[in-house]
């Protein structure tokens, strides 16, 4: 229930770096929500770190290691320019300790070298309750036949008492 309520707020947000419920999120490319979309990276699985509830992701009652998340972008999508993220961040930009990051990466296909595009992060916004907000960049033309692409999640929490989830991510144009 909570993911279905994170994603009506997601899709009724605006391009301003906030989410206004007025508005519909328009110009999605690509989306992903956090527990069906994306993978757990090995520590955060062989650790068992995090949990899943309602489709978020989140950590384990008493743990605050890092949690990582690959979410594959697939069916790319021609040209975005902004990385939108729901989540919640009980500390907003108060601990520089706890927070949710997002980055756009490329896997070059030849050589597997990695090149981050862009990067989210919840520590720029004070938002404490479940939110979407979003990064913008100059814009990005994807090339399946060069590179594969993926958005990689951090979670991480200073104590058990801050609570951080991931609700899901997308890509858009507008």
């Amino acid at each position: 229930m909570r993911s279905a309520i994170a994603f009506a707020i997601f899709a009724l947000g605006v391009l301003t770096g906030a989410a206004d419920a007025a508005a519909p999120l328009n110009g999605v490319r690509w989306s992903a929500n956090a527990a069906a979309g994306c993978t757990a990276g090995d520590s955060t699985i062989h650790d068992n770190r995090y949990l899943i509830t309602a489709g978020s992701v989140k950590h384990q009652e008493t743990n605050s290691d890092l949690i990582t998340l690959y979410c594959p972008v697939h069916n790319q999508p021609n040209f975005v320019n902004r990385l939108w993220v729901t989540y919640r961040n009980s500390t907003g930009s108060s601990s520089a300790l706890s927070y949710i990051s997002a980055s756009l990466i490329r896997m070059d296909i030849s050589n597997g070298s990695i090149t981050t595009i862009v990067t989210f992060n919840s520590k720029q916004f004070a938002d404490t309750g479940d939110t979407v907000n979003y990064v913008g960049f100059p814009g990005y033309t994807f090339d399946g036949t060069r590179y594969y692409y993926y958005v990689r999640i951090d979670l991480k929490r200073n104590t058990p008492s801050d609570l951080v989830i991931f609700y899901g991510v997308a890509l858009t144009y507008q």
